[in-house]
């Protein structure tokens, strides 16, 4: 048996792609979702199982590049 995950880029008007590309645009909006996400594992609301493993699965996968890219950087490493 295979799961399926489907996504939706149109919710009820609104155009998630042109959200994601204005909020990637902002490093203050980053900051704002970054924390909002933070907020909803200390609550328990974003569970680390079930719907939510993908995005554990995609913030794992930002703090590996994170730290390969520091690692490669110079600047970085100076810190």
């Amino acid at each position: 048996m295979a799961t399926v995950e489907t996504t939706s880029t149109i919710d009820e008007g609104h155009d998630i792609l042109e959200c994601v590309r204005q909020v990637c645009g902002s490093p203050r909006a980053i900051v704002n979702v970054l924390a909002a996400l933070r907020g909803l594992v200390r609550t328990g609301t974003l569970r680390l199982d079930g719907k939510w493993t993908p995005v554990v699965r995609a913030i794992t996968e930002l703090n590996r590049a994170i730290l390969d890219a520091s690692e490669r950087d110079p600047w970085h490493r100076r810190r």
